[in-house]
């Protein structure tokens, strides 16, 4: 995010889909952190891994946090040969969705 922090507008949502390595530098919160601005911007996570909202939470205290998972129904047969017998999906939970559509409201309203 070379411009992130530079431009005029904050950003309302930053969306991470990418895969959680935990404790790999740079992390996600460190990626981010040009883009946040305090108390304003949603982090929306869909990654794998369990706890992953936790080091973004304590990154961003006074932020949102949204977390989700990515599922692919893919299985490795045999070396470097994998079988996607399952279609993706994103498990976004209904809240996303909600609070989305809340933000929207009072952004249209105002």
């Amino acid at each position: 995010m070379p411009t992130a922090g530079k431009d005029k507008k904050p950003y309302d949502f930053i969306v991470v889909a990418t895969k959680n390595v935990a404790d790999v530098h740079p992390t996600v919160a460190e990626l981010i952190a040009p883009a946040v601005t305090e108390g304003h911007t949603t982090i929306a996570l869909l990654q794998n891994g369990l706890n992953i909202e936790k080091p973004i939470i304590e990154a961003f205290p006074k932020n949102p946090v949204l977390s989700g998972i990515s599922l692919i129904g893919a299985t490795e047969t045999s070396h470097s040969h994998v079988l996607h017998d399952d279609p993706g999906m994103w498990k976004c939970t209904r809240l996303i969705y909600l609070y989305i559509e809340l933000i929207r409201s009072q952004t249209s309203s105002s």
